[in-house]
């Protein structure tokens, strides 16, 4: 089962095919209309995005990251810009490791914290080899003077019409520059943000952004003016904080 929602989320970033989108008839409110697998996106209880309140008890969550230099792969897929991650190491949470597949990029954020919206939202989707469990680390991208030199290297290379995926041998980017410095964050069951919006996903979502130039907020906008799922309801699920 797990194999198949990672299928069906390989699927739904697929620059071809597109039958889904943000706004109008194949937008969100449609997506569980539009084909049968997409029946969670309607029906679904631990859906996502969500509103990141205070954190409601339980065991405290673990988290550690070991990311290593990689060549930048780089594709529009017609829902965002999709950096693949083959070999960039690993995600830890208590006991079980989760390989980084790719991250992408959302405008405005998807997550809310505390009500609040940023300008973009960043996801590094992992994969646990054995089980084909799905986590995915979230990080709130905060607008500041300075431009972020680590995405900057990635921005340079923004595809500007949906294609496959392109190697840059002469850039190399680690993806231990995405993630905050300060690392108190969220975690909560979910699902996927896009269709078939299939749940079961350990969302762990950081609570201090990172900071990007609102130029470069503005040329991700320029492809994607607006690419992100509205919050969904919590339905008294869980939220567990470090």
């Amino acid at each position: 089962m797990l194999y198949f929602i990672l299928l069906f989320f390989s699927l739904s970033f697929a620059s071809e095919g597109v039958h889904w989108s943000y706004d109008g008839p194949t937008g969100p409110d449609n997506w569980g209309h539009l084909q049968t697998e997409n029946g969670l996106c309607d029906a679904g209880q631990s859906q996502s995005p969500i509103d990141l309140i205070a954190a409601s008890g339980g065991a405290r969550p673990e988290i550690e990251f070991s990311f290593r230099p990689i060549r930048l792969k780089v594709a529009n897929n017609g829902h965002t810009i999709q950096v693949s991650t083959p070999n960039a190491g690993t995600l830890r949470i208590g006991k079980e490791y989760f390989d980084l597949l790719q991250f992408h990029f959302h405008t405005p954020s998807e997550h809310h914290v505390h009500g609040i919206k940023y300008p973009m939202e960043l996801h590094l989707v992992h994969k646990q080899p054995e089980t084909g469990q799905l986590a995915v680390v979230g990080v709130m991208l905060e607008e500041d003077s300075a431009p972020n030199e680590f995405l900057e290297e990635i921005w340079q290379h923004l595809p500007l019409s949906a294609g496959p995926i392109v190697e840059l041998r002469n850039s190399v980017i680690n993806p231990t520059n995405l993630i905050p410095k300060n690392k108190k964050f969220f975690r909560y069951q979910g699902s996927l943000t896009t269709p078939p919006c299939s749940e079961g996903v350990i969302w762990n979502v950081f609570l201090h952004p990172i900071k990007i130039s609102k130029e470069q907020v503005t040329a991700f906008q320029k492809l994607f003016p607006m690419n992100a799922r509205p919050v969904q309801g919590l339905n008294e699920r869980p939220i567990l904080s470090n």
